[in-house]
């Protein structure tokens, strides 16, 4: 069993991370990815995962819900480098996707930022971690999009 989704790099977690990780291991848990959320994140994933190499594997990507600032464009640019250094610790680009649950302020950021990691995604040859909520026909059109720009003729049979 390997638990695809779990922050363990947020302050929540600092009182009792080591505790966490022990009761995982003895439920059953053979291995944790923590997927990161923008920029800020990225270090702490790291550590985590480095400390417990071979147990928590790091994902870097941006939130739809942090991309809401006008810099938006500036984080992007510090996570796509993070993950270009780092493509050989990390074991997805994630969590990444859209969500229009609390603003659509910034919907068409979130696009933008969702297709930039999907190529990314696809020139490193890299799985994603979708993050979907109250956006599905988006994500859909946007997932469909891709797989059809990008299928080459092997995987395009009729």
């Amino acid at each position: 069993m390997i638990d695809t989704h779990i922050h363990l790099d947020e302050e929540a977690y600092a009182p009792d991370r080591e505790e966490v990780i022990t009761r995982q291991r003895e439920a059953g848990v053979e291995a944790m990815i923590v997927p990161g959320v923008n920029a800020a994140s990225i270090e702490g994933i790291l550590d985590v995962c480095r400390r417990h190499k071979g147990y928590c594997f790091p994902a870097l990507g941006f939130h739809p819900q942090d991309v809401f600032e006008a810099d938006w464009k500036e984080q992007w640019t510090v996570i796509e480098r993070a993950i270009r250094e780092h493509r050989d610790e990390i074991v997805a680009i994630g969590e990444i996707g859209l969500d229009y649950h609390y603003d659509t302020t910034y919907k068409e950021g979130q696009h933008e930022v969702f297709q930039r990691q999907l190529n990314l995604a696809q020139e490193l040859n890299l799985p994603v971690m979708i993050h979907n909520r109250d956006a599905t026909e988006d994500t859909l059109r946007i997932l469909k999009s891709q797989i059809t720009n990008h299928q080459s003729p092997m995987t395009n049979h009729q």
